[in-house]
């Protein structure tokens, strides 16, 4: 209410009670976080990526940062993003460590019927990775990997601190730690 009254707002907006955890509570991180993720810049990718493509677009990107990192630091080589595998248009396409030819799909807000049928007979990839903020199992030789508004806030803050450059190598060792997690290495 304090800060709000400061900045002359009349009503308590998310950047004044954002403002107000700051100072209150200057360390304080989300519980589980692999990225050590500060809750206010939580509250703020949350804000900022509200609607379902917004969030969608972040993530892609965000994977996109990680098997840059990682083909940076040898753990997976000749990367190629926005490729088409046959009549499917794939996020990125990656060779690991046993030269596996491996495509990664970001699909957020649809249901297992509308994913479950992505990989077929003839598909130009030994494995289909399909992340997904819904929960599913693997079938038809895809891998479906759930994700959580908590890992979600973790590969975003890992891709903004990585396009500004700012990751030190503890923040490297978590970002592959973070990959191995969605299981991209």
């Amino acid at each position: 209410m304090e800060i709000a009254a400061r900045r002359n707002d009349k009503v308590l907006s998310e950047e004044a009670i954002e403002e107000a955890i700051k100072q209150a509570y200057p360390g304080l991180r989300v519980r589980g976080s692999l990225m050590n993720v500060p809750i206010a810049e939580y509250m703020r990718i949350r804000r900022e990526h509200s609607s379902i493509d917004a969030l969608e677009h972040g993530v892609k990107q965000a994977v996109k940062n990680l098997l840059a990192l990682m083909q940076e630091h040898g753990k997976i080589s000749r990367v190629e993003y926005d490729t088409a595998i046959n009549s499917i248009s794939a996020d990125a396409v990656y060779m690991d460590a046993n030269m596996k030819r491996v495509g990664v799909m970001v699909i957020l807000g649809k249901d297992y019927a509308s994913m479950k049928d992505l990989y077929h007979e003839g598909i130009s990839v030994d494995k289909l990775l399909v992340i997904n903020n819904i929960g599913s199992n693997s079938s038809n030789g895809a891998v479906f990997v759930s994700i959580d508004k908590y890992k979600i806030a973790d590969l975003i803050y890992f891709s903004q601190r990585y396009s500004k450059k700012e990751i030190t190598d503890i923040d490297v060792e978590k970002a592959l730690l973070l990959a191995r997690s969605i299981t991209l290495h």
